[in-house]
């Protein structure tokens, strides 16, 4: 195809920073119309490479046309002129402002001749949009109030609001559940019949090759290939990203006549879930599968301490344990992975070396003094550990890749010496190879005589990690399958 007919032609694009080359060679070519899938695993370049089609970031060298003409984006404002809307991974929503301003911030309908923003007028067109979309939102709700779910649905509809040509879209469902995500493959099947271009980025294989015709791959900041996604498999695609066969983790049989590690007795927080009765034996790994709101959160951050249960009791090791706060939780061995790594896991400014040793700072201080070669003796333990790739302990982690932050977050727990590791979608936008090391984590902490929960709206992680998967919905447990006994047709039952 001639480079006029492409909505997107991008060759030869690099960028460095500080002289270390973050992209060599980011090409892709998006005919209208498709839905082209950009691949590879953590660092490999794409999210630079989306900064640079964005405006964000500007590139050294290479080449970018947009409908055949040449384009040089200096600023976000610049790419949405020329019709490339981008929903991100990382939101940054204004929390106290309602949906409709979050929406459509800086295109309000005005009146008065432009001095007062018509909110009659705002609040009927996000309603509009909302409907046309299939997404079940209050649009006169402050952002605050939703669930991480929702702005991320919030953040999808913004996007397409703009009408662009070009829809760059940054793990949209990594916060949403399957059947929003269905919802969401509806509207991108709408918009590419009307000639749209979107580009699609994802570390779910299965969601690859469900929405996206083409693909491309990025593998340590550089082009490996391109092609049509009817002409290989996922084997082939999981390779290309990782360079190398992907070992699939495997659960091992747990023992049934192993003793109960954490119980929870008719839990309750009032408008959240109701009369959760569930057991999580020692060895265990216990799986929460569910539709978005039905519970499963709220859940894990009131066995947590976050927040409190207005009625039911948690035991540990069959005695009553009382949590009214994370310290509380901490002191009895439990630990929580929480769903939103930027907002709630990370201290994003401060350095790895802080973000890993934050939470056992007392094993590593005297007399209210940091012992700085404890502290760099236990960085370096669970960088090898997890084979964190940061060029120092001191750069600051949200220079980080999302899977490296993600191992951030489980080393620093892993030193408070947890017995219980309560996980939130544990694995959320990071990569397959990623996936399956922290897979074998989780298999390696229980096989040492302790337990976790691990929360998922991924089906085939649930079921491949889990031992048994107790199903949410409407805030209770709806049924409790065995691996044996769990397939896709069975949860989902369960979860609709």
């Amino acid at each position: 195809m001639d480079n006029d007919h492409y909505l997107l032609h991008a060759a030869g694009v690099q960028k460095s920073f500080n002289g270390v080359p973050a992209l060599l060679d980011g090409r892709l070519e998006l005919r209208p119309g498709t839905v082209h899938a950009l691949c590879g695993g953590n660092g490999a370049g794409k999210s630079t490479f989306l900064n640079i089609l964005t405006g964000m970031l500007r590139r050294d060298r290479g080449t970018i046309r947009c409908k055949g003409q040449p384009v040089n984006f200096e600023s976000p404002a610049d790419s949405l002129a020329a019709g490339v809307a981008m929903i991100s991974q990382e939101l940054n929503p204004l929390l106290d402002m309602t949906v409709a301003e979050n929406l459509y911030l800086g295109r309000e309908p005005m009146r008065l001749g432009g001095l007062v923003i018509d909110y009659a007028r705002l609040f009927e067109r996000a309603a509009a949009l909302m409907e046309s979309l299939g997404f079940e939102i209050d649009v006169r709700a402050p952002l605050r109030r939703l669930s991480l779910a929702k702005r991320q649905l919030v953040e999808i509809a913004k996007a397409i609001s703009y009408d662009s040509e070009i829809l760059i879209m940054d793990e949209p469902t990594s916060a949403i559940g399957e059947a929003e995500a269905a919802i969401l493959f509806e509207a991108i099947r709408r918009l590419t019949a009307r000639g749209v271009g979107v580009i699609y980025v994802s570390h779910r294989m299965s969601e690859i090759f469900s929405i996206a015709t083409e693909y491309t791959i990025f593998r340590n900041g550089g082009f490996i290939e391109s092609g049509r996604l009817a002409d290989i498999d996922a084997a082939h695609l999981v390779h290309g990203i990782v360079g190398e066969r992907v070992t699939r983790s495997q659960r091992p049989a747990t023992l049934r006549d192993e003793p109960v590690m954490l119980e929870a007795r008719g839990y309750t927080q009032r408008k959240r879930f109701t009369g959760i009765d569930l057991q999580v034996k020692r060895g265990e790994i216990l799986g929460i599968y569910g539709l978005m709101g039905a519970g499963r959160s709220e859940f894990l951050n009131a066995v947590f301490g976050l927040t409190r249960p207005d009625e039911g009791t948690l035991l540990i090791d069959g005695k009553p344990v009382r949590i009214d706060k994370p310290a509380d939780a901490l002191s009895n061995g439990l630990a929580l992975i929480t769903e939103d790594r930027k907002d709630t896991g990370l201290i994003g400014c401060r350095s790895v070396r802080e973000n890993i040793s934050l939470s056992a700072l007392r094993s590593y201080s005297k007399a209210g003094w940091i012992r700085a070669e404890r502290e760099r003796d236990a960085l370096a333990k669970m960088v090898r550990q997890f084979s964190i790739r940061a060029s120092s302990g001191e750069i600051p982690v949200q220079q980080l890749s999302g899977g490296n932050q993600q191992k951030v977050i489980l080393a620093r727990f892993l030193l408070t010496k947890p017995r219980v590791l309560l996980c939130d979608e544990p694995t959320r936008g990071i990569d397959e190879g990623t996936k399956q090391q922290i897979y074998e984590f989780l298999n390696s902490f229980v096989a040492q005589g302790r337990c976790a929960i691990v929360v998922s709206s991924e089906l085939d992680e649930v079921m491949q990690v889990s031992d048994r998967i107790a199903v949410f919905a409407r805030g209770r447990i709806s049924g409790t399958l065995t691996r044996a006994e769990a397939s896709h047709h069975a949860l989902t039952h369960l979860a609709s």
